[in-house]
C-alpha cells in the first residue's frame, strides 16, 4: 500500500507539476502529525496487551490467595484444636471454634474464586462465642484477607489499563494507513526537493 500511494503521489511530479519550496516545508508539519497519530494507536494497543498479560498474572495471584484462605480454614478442622479432647469449659469453646471453622470453610467453598468475590474477614460467619482459643488464627486470617484484597485491587487497577478510549480504538484501526500516508508523503517530499535541486543546478 505504501508503494502504491507513493506512486500515486509521484504522478504530479512526473507530469511536471511541483509545489514550491515553501509549500513543501509546510508539508513537514503534516507528515509527522499523521505519523504521530498512527503511532498513538499502536502504543495504546501495546499498552492494552501488556496490561492484559499482567492482569492474568494478578488474577491468578488473587485466586491463589483465596484458595490459601480456604485451605487454612479447612486445615483447622484437622488441627490439634478439633481432634483432641479438652476439659469441659475448654471443650465447649473448642467445639464452637471448630463449628465456626466448618461454617467458614463451607461458606468459602460456595464462592466462585475465579470471579474474585468482594469478601473480607467480616464476610465469614459471625463469631458469637469466646474466641480466645483461636485468637491467633483470627489475626492470621485477617492478614490473609487483607492480602487478598490487595491482590484484587492490583488486578482491578491493571484491568483498567486494558481498556482503550474510543479514539484510541479508532487510531489503532487507522494506524497502518496513517503511517503509510506519512511515509508516502515524506518520500514524495524528498523526491520533489531533489527534482527542484536538479532544475536549479
Amino acid at each position: 500500500m505504501t508503494l502504491l500511494l507513493t506512486g500515486v503521489l509521484h504522478i504530479p511530479l512526473w507530469c511536471g507539476k511541483n509545489l514550491s519550496k515553501v509549500q513543501w516545508k509546510k508539508v513537514d508539519y503534516l507528515w509527522p502529525l499523521v505519523a504521530g497519530i498512527g503511532l498513538m494507536g499502536t502504543v495504546s494497543e501495546v499498552r492494552s496487551r501488556v496490561a492484559s498479560d499482567w492482569a492474568e498474572t494478578e488474577h491468578t495471584r488473587a485466586v491463589l490467595s483465596l484458595e490459601s484462605i480456604n485451605k487454612y480454614t479447612s486445615n483447622q478442622l484437622e488441627s490439634f484444636l478439633c481432634t483432641n479432647e479438652k476439659g469441659v469449659d475448654e471443650g465447649v469453646e473448642s467445639q464452637q471454634s471448630c463449628a465456626w471453622f466448618l461454617e467458614s470453610t463451607l461458606y468459602l467453598r460456595s464462592m466462585n474464586f475465579n470471579e474474585l468475590p468482594n469478601i473480607t474477614f467480616d464476610s465469614l460467619p459471625k463469631i458469637t462465642f469466646s474466641s480466645g482459643l483461636i485468637e491467633s488464627n483470627i489475626m492470621y486470617l485477617e492478614g490473609m484477607f487483607d492480602n487478598y484484597q490487595s491482590q484484587k485491587h492490583v488486578y482491578e487497577t491493571t484491568m483498567l489499563e486494558t481498556k482503550k478510549h474510543p479514539l484510541e480504538e479508532a487510531f489503532w484501526y487507522l494506524s497502518p494507513y496513517l503511517i503509510c500516508i506519512a511515509i508516502s508523503v515524506r518520500v514524495t517530499k524528498v523526491s520533489a526537493e531533489l527534482k527542484m535541486e536538479k532544475q536549479n543546478s
